[in-house]
């Protein structure tokens, strides 16, 4: 009935049904029949490992409580570029806090240069292996 439909012989609807039957492998099983290393080895994924998942929850949590340890240590204006320039999706202009501050554009990149310099000396200081999160990052 299949090869009516389909316009097909018979033999040719025997073969697909042999190839597609036999595409059915556990990714259990070995992937030598001497071999201990199981085909889901092989296989990536995109997810992170509940392992991974979890410790960049308690780095977000570890950094959200030093960056609100380091607030407390900036001046005002330091502060103000720490929130308006750095840490900020919508970022003022250099110019903008100059203005506010009767300082030019370069003094305020200076500041703004120092605080991110010392906010990675405290990091480092605070967390232990901060390095090891931030080698990609120059």
């Amino acid at each position: 009935m299949l090869s009516q439909r389909l316009g097909v012989s018979e033999r040719e609807i025997v073969d697909m049904d042999q190839r597609l039957d036999g595409w059915d492998i556990s990714l259990d099983a070995p992937l030598k029949e001497d071999s201990d290393t199981e085909r889901i080895e092989f296989m990536s994924t995109e997810s992170d490992s509940a392992e991974e998942t979890v410790a960049k929850k308690e780095m977000e949590s570890l950094l959200h409580e030093k960056i609100a340890t380091f607030r407390t240590q900036m001046t005002d204006r330091e502060l103000e570029i720490f929130d308006k320039r750095i840490f900020s999706d919508t970022p003022v202009t250099l110019q903008e806090i100059g203005d506010k501050y009767g300082i030019s554009r370069e003094r305020v990149r200076q500041v703004e240069k120092n605080v991110v310099k010392k906010m990675r000396d405290y990091f480092k200081k605070e967390i232990p292996d901060f390095e090891t999160y931030t080698e990609d990052v120059s």
